[in-house]
């Protein structure tokens, strides 16, 4: 008969420490681990196959309940990235019913009021930052230079002794 494996107490708390902010460090200190070590513990801890498994569990588990996916996070980027704020404004200002996605493009609405009247202001969520995100994600952009190839220590030490 096989014996599952299963997580000790401190390791369960240490996986749910963990997805609150994906910090091993203080992950292991907010577990209770003894010692001032916590970075090696916490690292020690996400070595662990059954560790990183149940953090996958937990990963998947909140995601659902948050209904987080791809595509949503991908259409909250477009409706940042493609959204027209003078339009979003023009319809603000005609007292016009604004769409779900218009009315997360505002990130910011301030009223200012005086004898002589009052204001308000509206700011948006930035236009770029969500162009940038979907660029990343479409790979756009490189970030990184790439090289792939094979050159052995001898091989550079010939090419590069003459020099």
């Amino acid at each position: 008969m096989v014996k599952k494996r299963k997580l000790t107490d401190k390791q369960e708390r240490f996986c749910k420490e963990y997805i609150v902010d994906f910090n091993a460090t203080q992950a292991a200190k907010r577990a209770k681990y003894k010692g001032n070590n916590h970075d090696i513990i916490g690292n020690q801890q996400l070595g662990k196959a059954l560790v990183q498994q149940r953090i996958q569990q937990l990963t998947k588990k909140t995601e659902k309940k948050l209904e987080i996916s791809a595509e949503r996070t991908l259409q909250e980027m477009a409706n940042l990235a493609y959204s027209n704020f003078y339009e979003i404004l023009d319809k603000i200002s005609k007292k016009e019913k604004l769409t779900e996605w218009e009315q997360k493009v505002i990130s910011e609405r301030t009223v200012t009021k005086s004898a002589a009247g009052g204001s308000i202001k509206y700011k948006a969520h930035s236009k770029e930052k969500g162009l940038e995100m979907l660029g990343r994600y479409f790979t756009m952009f490189k970030d990184k230079l790439e090289i792939e190839g094979r050159m052995t220590f001898m091989d550079w030490v010939s090419k590069n002794h003459n020099k």
